[in-house]
């Protein structure tokens, strides 16, 4: 089920992304940007180079992207490093990069995290976390998630779940307003 969602955070930026040759204009004039440390053309130079199999390229400009708080880098990082993707497989850093990336605000990040507590990746199994973090998301939850929260429930004690229903609603109201992600 994690990798089903990482394989979603994937085609959907594949879908908005669009092919643009190494050497054109517009990936030198982001480039340039991108060095001068803009932390959005940070993110998508690093979209660019990892779209074209240059892992270990695609990460050193999320993470440098990241490390200024581009939530979508935080994901992508996080994404990359569940799947030991570009870089060495690390699901303890992957949480740590979801988790940055959920608290600011990303929704992809939010249900990655919720993943990840309900399969105990990374971290210890847990349940209440899982609900929490899968509810931050809201109403822009994917389809997949709304179903999962449904699975979580039938898992979880009464008192589970007025505990998960708790933690869900401080989330949201901390972290659940998304911020609009990266085209």
């Amino acid at each position: 089920m994690k990798r089903a969602l990482a394989l979603l955070v994937l085609a959907f930026m594949l879908a908005a992304d669009f092919a643009i040759a190494a050497d054109s204009t517009e990936i030198k004039e982001l480039k340039k940007k991108a060095e001068d440390g803009d932390p959005n053309a940070q993110f998508l130079l690093g979209r660019h180079y990892f779209l074209l199999t240059e892992k270990a390229e695609g990460a050193k400009w999320y993470h440098r992207a990241a490390e200024q708080g581009n939530a979508d880098a935080q994901n992508m990082l996080g994404v990359i490093y569940g799947d030991g993707n570009g870089v060495k497989k690390d699901s303890t850093l992957a949480v740590n990069w979801f988790l940055k990336a959920a608290e600011n605000r990303n929704r992809f990040a939010q249900e990655n995290l919720g993943m990840h507590y309900w399969e105990g990746v990374g971290v210890p199994r847990n349940l209440v976390e899982s609900f929490a973090w899968f509810s931050a998301a809201g109403d822009d939850a994917s389809y997949l998630v709304k179903k999962w929260l449904k699975k979580l429930r039938s898992e979880m004690t009464p008192e589970q779940i007025a505990e998960a229903t708790k933690l869900a609603r401080e989330r949201f109201e901390k972290y659940g307003k998304q911020q609009k992600p990266q085209p």
